[in-house]
Formats: C-alpha cells, sequence, structure tokens
C-alpha cells in the first residue's frame, strides 16, 4: 500500500513539473566563399562607367575603364578571405573584394557581387564576377559529350558554356551558326537522357561565351586566323581546343 501511495505521489509531481525548455535554435552561420571555388579565372564587370577586370596567375591582373580607354595592371595574388562570407584579392593596386551573393548586369545573373578599388582614386567600381566555366572543364566533360552524342550535326559545334545548377543537373551550352542548343544533363551512374533543345535566348547567364570550348575529334578551329589552344588529358590525348571567344 505504501509502494502504491508513493508512485501516486511521484506521478502527482511529475505532472505539477514543468515542460523542460525546447533547445534554443542554432543559428546558421552566413554561407562563405569557396576559395578553391577561385582558383580559375575570375572575371568582374560593372556599368555607369563600364569597366572589367580579368584576374588569372598566368596573364595577372588588368583592370580596364571608360570602353577599354583606362588600363590598369599589376601582378596575380591569390584571393584570401575577406569577411564571414567574402574574398579579396589585393594585386599592387587593384583591390578586387567579392561578397557570395547573387548578382544582376544587363539581365544577366552572376554568382558574385564586385567591387574594385584601383590606385588612389576615390571611386569605387560596382558590379559582378563569375569564374570561368571551363576551370572545371574535366568534371564537366563527361557531360559535355553526353550532349554533343544528341547532336547530329557535322559543322564545328562550340561549347559556350557548361556548370551545375541549382537543381544539380549540368547546363551545357552548345552553339551553332543558327544559335545552338541548352542540354541539361543528370550526372551520376545510370544517367537519364539528356534534356536537350533550342538555346534559349531569355535565359542570360553571367560568363556564357567567356570560353569557347570545341570538342576533338577534328580540325584546329582557329583555321588561317590562329592557332587555338589544344586541351589534352592527363595521359597526353587530345580533347578538343581553347577558341578564342572575339573570333578573328
Amino acid at each position: 500500500m505504501k509502494a502504491k501511495m508513493l508512485c501516486l505521489a511521484l506521478l502527482a509531481l511529475a505532472a505539477c513539473s514543468p515542460a523542460p525548455a525546447p533547445p534554443a535554435p542554432v543559428e546558421t552561420a552566413p554561407a562563405a566563399i569557396d576559395l578553391a571555388a577561385l582558383e580559375g579565372r575570375i572575371i568582374a564587370r560593372g556599368a555607369a562607367p563600364d569597366w572589367r577586370l580579368e584576374a588569372d596567375p598566368e596573364i595577372g591582373v588588368i583592370l580596364t575603364t571608360h570602353g577599354h580607354e583606362d588600363t590598369t595592371s599589376a601582378l596575380f595574388a591569390a584571393p584570401q578571405r575577406f569577411g564571414e562570407r567574402g574574398a579579396q584579392l589585393i594585386s599592387g593596386d587593384i583591390v578586387l573584394t567579392l561578397d557570395d551573393a547573387p548578382c544582376t548586369l544587363a539581365g544577366a545573373s552572376y554568382p558574385y557581387t564586385a567591387t574594385v578599388k584601383a590606385g588612389e582614386a576615390d571611386d569605387v567600381l560596382s558590379g559582378c564576377a563569375f569564374v570561368r566555366w571551363d576551370a572545371q572543364l574535366m568534371a564537366l566533360l563527361p557531360a559535355i559529350d553526353s550532349c554533343l552524342s544528341e547532336v547530329t550535326e557535322e559543322t564545328p559545334l562550340r561549347i559556350s558554356y557548361a556548370a551545375t545548377q541549382s537543381d544539380g543537373r549540368v547546363l551545357v551550352r552548345v552553339r551553332n551558326e543558327n544559335g545552338g542548343y541548352d542540354c541539361r544533363v543528370t550526372p551520376g551512374v545510370g544517367d537519364p537522357m539528356p534534356d536537350i533543345g533550342p538555346s534559349d535566348p531569355a535565359l542570360l547567364i553571367g560568363g556564357d561565351g567567356a570560353a569557347i570550348f570545341v570538342r576533338a575529334p577534328g580540325e584546329n578551329p582557329g583555321g588561317q586566323c590562329y592557332e587555338a589552344p589544344e586541351v589534352r588529358a592527363a595521359d597526353g590525348a587530345l580533347l578538343g581546343w581553347m577558341d578564342d571567344p572575339e573570333g578573328c
């Protein structure tokens, strides 16, 4: 009987006790730029005034403003972490600051916002930035080949853009004289057929056309104008060529 009364007392005490407080929500830190993603050629641009910056270990840093009337150059310096979510490249008198926030310029979408300050100038140039898509060319090659397998044209086909999108699929833009195709591929084993159709002119992507890849086999796309640089695999096999976006 005493045991039973003790149990009832304990149950009553538990019923009267306040419920434990829920755990405090965990604050998620702001997204930060992946410095490894900036290893390719960085291109930033803006308007009013028009300006463009290219940063690459091979060519250095080149800033042009006012319709290429003014040019400032410096040796390349690797980007460093800046603040909680940004990155900064300081090369000589040129300071490029990137923020991991979407940016729109002339209707095209870019992954980074950018500001540039050069020398003693008080003005800070504002715009958008991206990394040339061909920095990931080797990883994108299976998706590119999958898309090209669906095109029967014999004319040289130029890849003007390829990158993984937010839905996990790889978007590949195949260019020809009639505009070309937009092709989407789901990476992985047992991929479904590529989703391919005419290129959508309303889909403006920052970085589209900044690098042009022509898949081997075939002839050097430079023709009589120039020799397009070759792209080779680690074993020396010819994969294709990087064509000049500006042409002859």
